[in-house]
């Protein structure tokens, strides 16, 4: 065998060998990554009723592959937020977090007075706000309207709620932030 050849079996089997570590190193993360619980932040006030009603509908909600970490400690909260460039001004609640490289942030909740269906006042008047608000309604397949987004925020609703875990148990959603 040659010098040419054998440098080229030499450079095929190392090929070889980077591709198949590759391949490992993906299927490995994989499998670890499929191990894993998503995790959904709320942060609220025990003073706050819109925060109590968010409280008891997550209840109601099964979870198979989602943690919700609750804390009240808004600080903490902030400084986590800043870290991911969001500028959140303290309002509750807020229910927030990252998957593939995205913040999910979803503030406010319709407390148990305002709650109509799930929405604040009602689908109608949820969504004229939303259309008021210069927001962008979002609708189901069938074109009924769900939630809204101002501004990369996620006004909270049953159905936005519903969004974020939906998100969280079919992709992953990071834990980043100790609360």
């Amino acid at each position: 065998m040659n010098i040419k050849n054998k440098n080229l079996l030499i450079f095929s089997a190392l090929l070889l060998i980077v591709f198949t570590l590759i391949f490992l190193s993906k299927f490995l993360k994989f499998k670890a990554y499929s191990n894993n619980t998503s995790t959904i932040y709320l942060i609220y006030s025990p003073t706050c009723p819109h925060c109590h009603h968010l409280k008891e509908f997550l209840k109601t909600k099964s979870l198979t592959n989602v943690s919700i970490i609750e804390s009240t400690d808004a600080m903490k909260a902030y400084y986590c937020l800043k870290e991911k460039n969001f500028d959140w001004n303290f309002g509750v609640p807020i229910l927030f977090a990252y998957s593939n490289g995205k913040l999910i942030v979803i503030q406010g909740y319709p407390s148990s007075l305002q709650d109509v269906n799930g929405y604040f006042g009602g689908k109608d008047v949820e969504e004229k706000y939303c259309k008021d608000m210069n927001g962008k309604p979002v609708y189901d397949e069938n074109k009924n309207y769900l939630y809204c987004v101002m501004n990369n925020i996620i006004l909270g609703n049953k159905y936005s709620v519903e969004y974020l875990i939906d998100l969280c148990e079919k992709n992953f959603c990071e834990k980043f932030c100790s609360l």
